[in-house]
Parts: structure tokens; sequence; C-alpha cells
């Protein structure tokens, strides 16, 4: 949400619009692109690398982990300084500095913690952070909130985002914490916070213990491990704390017969990690983005020409608004503005992709530079869970979903149909696995003609009348030299998700004792009853339309709201969980359907801890509902987006609904998006907007979910 003068929860920087923004369709964004210049091919850039792996061994993962302030070498020339975590195994002489990380290892991309089902993850946290100097929700002129000042010392934690796992409390027998936010550990160094109600959390002083269990049949696939401080996840996010996190192996769901088997161990897997970061023409990391940095100071859309790795600040002096002259966005992949990577075997590559940017979108594609068209691929997992064949109808708009090319062609066994796009969208927090490989025009895989190139690129972005618009930006150089042939199979199989997601069932045993042992108090928390759903509303609160906030309220079968549940839409409630519900019969998973509706005018993205969900239906475009459809397992998300209001007459949300009530009257227009949500896990945790600007500023809840004692 723009304004002329950022308040509390409002966009962080000096924000400028200089003129109404235009909506981006996809074609526009494809046609601007190739207007300026992009079609060529883009000069030599270093070749993509790794993220430094850390991988279990005997069933555990042991680690010392500091986050700490470090110099992004990679960003140049300001070279600014962010935040990184230095990782090593811990040392057993009980020393709290890691060695000097690996030759070559870029900081700023992040760990790779490589973990199995059935492992532990034991993480001993340190906090040598630097206080923060441009905290906007601590005390300053624009908060105004006294309680907020030990936001400025800049306390941490971890999350191990999309794992089910338990968010236990220490106990007397185990003094660790579970994947927890309800836990800060300051620097000592920074001085000694004066405790407050909105700190929402246990203290610690420069350390704390976690450890995490990850079930026996817990699902492989991609998750990552970002710091969950609530006020400035996304400064801490966006100067570099982030990590991906892997459970198993990509052979676990890809390629379940002999034949794709075969084909697919000789792929290359890369692991992606999409970052952004602001930097002055000073150095200075600016580390709540103005999302108005690299438009137009005249017509507020996209600036010419766009640029490899990075887009220019401009200069808003002349209508009133900041000077970026010299500042650059930067959106390295890896830590490394527009690298180079070389897909060297025909038969392509597996990429294992992450949006760990505080709040970018990216409107991510392939552009083949010779026919100057968005590359076909396979889509193999979203959100660390297999993708079978039924997600075209069901992916929760994650993707532009395409026919795949050749499937006549070839016959790997009895199973679904696979999934392909040439086009994804990936807020915050998004992961996706997808085969890559050079194809015709046809869609076969064949030789790469000598010099074929491709430009990983995101094309733009707006997320609404009240929104942001994202810049469009060239993020990698992909190259495909000749190789020798080989007999590439169509598609890759796709094992379907595991029963114990889709059905749900009781995860594991392991579930069910962390459960038990979840070390939260007893509520009054009573299950839904029969056909009652959730409804949870995003906008902004009606008593300051400079925070972001969620609603709440139950309804009966017929969408009656039941009397006395009503919440109205209000900011992060830090003591008092907004949802609370009892596990089943011997803590067995209990599934409730929620209502998402969003009042405001800008997309918001569902997140929520401990769990996944599978959509049941989504707006269009137009703002009509389908239904998912029933073919192949369903797609099991743990982020989703929400899409933005229209027609209302809220002129803060620029269209949007300005209360609940207003759209109960169908004085304006928003589509729930409806999802069935399994719960099984018990313990404290939170659903929010994963959008960390909205986050930070109060769009988040408290959830309880009780055991059976």
């Amino acid at each position: 949400m723009q304004n002329a003068t950022p308040k509390r929860g409002s966009r962080s920087g000096p924000i400028f619009q200089p003129s109404p923004i235009r909506r981006l369709t996809r074609a526009a964004a494809l046609t601007g692109l190739t207007m300026l210049g992009l079609s060529g091919v883009a000069a030599q850039a270093a070749e993509l690398q790794e993220p430094q792996v850390l991988a279990s061994v005997g069933g555990v993962l042991d680690l010392l982990m500091v986050a700490q302030p470090s110099t992004l070498t990679t960003l140049t020339p300001q070279k600014p300084e962010g935040f990184t975590y230095s990782v090593c195994r811990r040392p057993t002489n009980g020393a709290q500095v890691c060695p000097p990380a690996p030759p070559g290892t870029i900081p700023y991309a992040g760990p790779r913690l490589s973990l199995l089902p059935g492992d532990t993850l034991k993480i001993h946290l340190i906090n040598k952070l630097p206080p923060l100097t441009d905290s906007k929700h601590a005390v300053n002129p624009e908060e105004q909130n006294p309680s907020h000042a030990y936001l400025a010392l800049n306390p941490t934690n971890i999350h191990t985002h999309g794992l089910l796992v338990s968010p236990h409390y220490p106990s007397a027998t185990d003094p660790t914490y579970g994947d927890n936010i309800y836990v800060m550990t300051f620097n000592s160094a920074n001085g000694t916070p004066s405790f407050t109600a909105a700190m929402h959390a246990d203290v610690r002083m420069d350390a704390t213990d976690y450890s995490i269990k990850i079930p026996a049949n817990h699902p492989s696939g991609l998750y990552w491990i970002h710091p969950h401080v609530h006020g400035i996840a996304l400064n801490q996010i966006s100067s570099g704390l982030a990590g991906m996190l892997t459970v198993g192996a990509v052979s676990d769901y890809v390629c379940n017969n002999a034949n794709c088997a075969s084909f697919a161990s000789q792929l290359n897997i890369r692991h992606i990690n999409f970052k952004d970061l602001q930097v002055l023409g000073n150095g200075q990391r600016y580390d709540q983005p103005d999302p108005a940095m690299c438009l137009s100071p005249t017509t507020g859309g996209l600036v010419t020409p766009a640029s490899q790795g990075f887009c220019p600040g401009q200069n808003f002096s002349a209508n009133g608004g900041p000077d970026y002259t010299g500042a650059k966005w930067f959106f390295p992949v890896n830590g490394q503005p527009f690298p180079t990577i070389t897909v060297a075997q025909q038969g392509g590559e597996i990429w294992r992709m992450l949006n760990a940017s505080g709040s970018i979108t990216y409107n991510l594609s392939l552009r083949e530079t010779a026919r100057n068209a968005n590359m076909v691929f396979q889509i193999l997992s979203i959100d660390g869970v297999s993708v079978d064949g039924g997600a075209n109808a069901n992916g929760g708009r994650r993707f532009r979903a395409v026919a795949c090319p050749g499937l006549g062609a070839a016959a790997n066994g009895d199973a679904p149909a696979p999934t392909c796009a040439d086009q994804l969208l990936m807020m915050p927090s998004s992961r996706v696995e997808i085969w890559v490989a050079y194809r015709d025009a046809s869609g076969r895989i064949t030789t790469p003609p000598n010099g074929a190139t491709a430009i990983l690129e995101t094309a733009g972005f707006n997320s609404g009348p009240a929104g942001d618009t994202w810049p469009a930006v060239q993020l990698a150089q992909v190259n495909f030299p000749q190789s020798p042939a080989v007999n590439a199979p169509a598609y890759l199989t796709v094992s379907a998700p595991p029963a114990s997601l889709s059905n749900p069932l009781q995860l594991s045993q392991d579930i069910n004792q962390a459960s038990a042992n979840a070390g939260v108090n007893p509520a009054n928390c009573a299950p839904l009853a029969a056909g009652h759903r959730r409804r949870v509303y995003f906008n902004v609160p009606s008593d300051y339309a400079d925070l972001f906030g969620l609603g709440y309220e139950e309804v009966d079968q017929n969408g009656t709201p039941v009397p006395g549940t009503f919440v109205d839409v209000h900011e992060f409630n830090s003591a008092t969980p907004t949802v609370c519900l009892p596990l089943g019969t011997d803590n067995a998973a209990v599934t409730e359907r929620w209502e998402l509706v969003n009042l405001a005018g800008e997309d918001h993205n569902f997140h929520i801890h401990q769990t996944k969900f599978k959509v049941v239906s989504m707006p269009t475009q137009n703002g009509t509902s389908i239904q998912a459809g029933n073919n192949g397992q369903p797609v099991l998300l743990d982020n989703i987006p929400v899409v933005h209001a229209t027609g209302g007459s809220s002129a803060v949300s620029s269209g949007g609904c300005a209360s609940v009530s207003e759209w109960k009257n169908g004085a304006c227009n928003s589509t729930p998006t409806v999802v069935d949500i399994p719960f099984y896990v018990a313990g404290d945790y939170v659903y929010h907007c994963h959008i960390l600007e909205h986050e930070d500023g109060g769009m988040m809840a408290r959830i309880r979910v009780l055991a059976k004692q």
C-alpha cells in the first residue's frame, strides 16, 4: 500500500508515487522487455555457484549458527554491510565462532541445510547483529509506540519454513525450543531490553538452542530457514538472513520407474535462491525497500532500460520525492548479480528455486533469446510437496499451465499426465522445482543450435491498485552448449504427495509425541461444528489506515456468521490466539475449511506455520470462483496469493473495501479463496501474510492447537 507520507505499517522507505501506476499484463511486460532491447544475447557473467551445504550425519545435523554483520562483496560497486549466517558443525570444544567458510562460499547466498526424514536438526543460534539504525517499527516519529523500542536492539530467532514439526517450548527435561517463533535472542552488546508485553516472546540473551525433530515420514522437498521477529523480519531477511533447507532427495518423488530413474540420475540439480536488496549510492543498505525506487519519475511505470541483476535508482526530487541517483536495487541469484547458468547436458537440469526476498513477487520466465519466446518446463514440486497430474486446476495461481509437449512420444508407465508451465508467479516464501531442457519450436528436446542462450527474468508485476509495481529485471543468462544427443523422455514421472498429507491421516508418531509435549496451556478451545468454516479478512484496520491487519469470524454451513465470533480487522495481537482448536482423538489430525477474503486494494500472500493446505476454490481474474480439479492428488501449498478486492469506496485501499460491512452488503467485490487445512501439530504458531512488510505492519494472527492430554 503506497502513501505519500509513510506511517507505521506502511511502505517503509520514503515512498513516493510519481503518478498512478498502471497494471502490467503479461503481454505488456514482455512487449516492454523486447522494446528495451533485452532480446539480444547478454554479456557473459560468472558461473552460478551452489550455496554452502551442511548435511546430517547419523540422523543429526548439529550446527553453530551465528547471525552477524558481513560485507556483501558481490554487490558492486557499493559492497554494503549486510547480515549473514556463519554456519558450521558445532565445535566439540565449545567454541562460539565458526572457522572460515570453504573457498568460494558466498555468505549472502545463505547455506543449504541437507536433512533426511527422521533426522533431528540442532542449532545453537548466536546473535552478533549490530543495532538497527532504521527500524521503522521501533521508536521514531512515525511509529510513536515506545513498547516497540526493543526492536532497535535487533533481536533474532529462526523459523524452518514449511516443515511439519513441533513448535515446542523448553521443558524440565529438554531446554531447547522447536520451530517456535515466540522466542527472541538479543545481543547483550547492544544493551539489555526492557521487557514489554509487545515482545510476544520468551527473551534469551546472546544464544538460544533449538532441537527440531523431522518426522520419519515427512515429505522430501525444498524448504527454507529465516528469522521471524515480528516488526523487523523484513529488515533481517532483506539484509541476507535466509538459507535453504532440503529434506530427502529429488529422487524420492521424481522418476519412480527404471527408465526414468536412469535418465534422471544423470541430471544436474541446482539450488537457486532469489534475494533482493536496495543499496544507496553511498553504500548504505536500505533494508525496508521503497517499491518506487526504480520506477519512471514521469510515468510511474517501468524504467528503460532494465538492467542485468539490478535496476537503477531514479531521481524524484523534481516532484518532491527522494533522489536515488547512484542507488542500485540488486536482485542476486545465490548472492550473485546476473550469473551465468550453463546447462551442459542435453537432457537438461532440475532447478530447485526459492523466493527468499522479503516482499518482492517474481513473475518468472525463461525466455529463449533466438525465438524471443518463453521456454516450457515441467513442474515437479511446489512448496516442498511433489506435483502430479492434478496440478493444472488447483495450483493456486502459482503458475501459467501449458500443454506438455511430446507426450505421445514417450511412455513412462501408468502415471498421471505431467504439469508444465512457461511462467511462474513466486510471491515471497514460494518454492518451485522444475525440469529445464532445451527444446525446439515444437517442444521436443533436441541438440541446441550453436550459441543457444536464454534469459531467466522477472517480467514485472503489479499487486493491485493500492499495491506495488515490482520491477522487471534480468536475473541470469542461461547457456545451452551443444552436447551429445541423449534419449530423453518427454517428461519425468512424479510420485503423488504422501497419503498422510493428502488424506489427511496422522503424520507420524513423532508428531503425536511432540504434540502431547507441546507445552501450551489449555484454553477454551472447541472444534468447529459440522459444516462450519473459519473466515479470515485481510485489510487495513478501520481505526488506523497505515497499519495492516487480519479480521475473523466463524460461519455456519449456510454461510451465516455465528454470533459472538466476529473480530474486526486489527493489528497482530501477540497475547491472545485468534483461533484455538483441539486435535482429534489420540491427537489425530483435524481438517478445517477456511475462507480467505481480501478486502484490500492489493494482493496478499497467505501462509500458515506447521501445516499445509489444499485449494478448494479460488477467484479468477474477473472475480468469479472456480473449483479445484479432482484429477490426481491435490497440490499442497504453504503460501497462496489472495487477490485484491475491487469496486469499493476505500480511498486508502484505492477501490478496495472500506470495511467488512461494505463487503457483506455487496458494495465491493472480493471472491474468497477457500482452502482445506489439516492440523497435525499442537502448539502456538501463526498465520500471516508473507509479504513481510505487511506481516511486520500487523497482518498476522496467533493460532493455538491443543493436544489431548
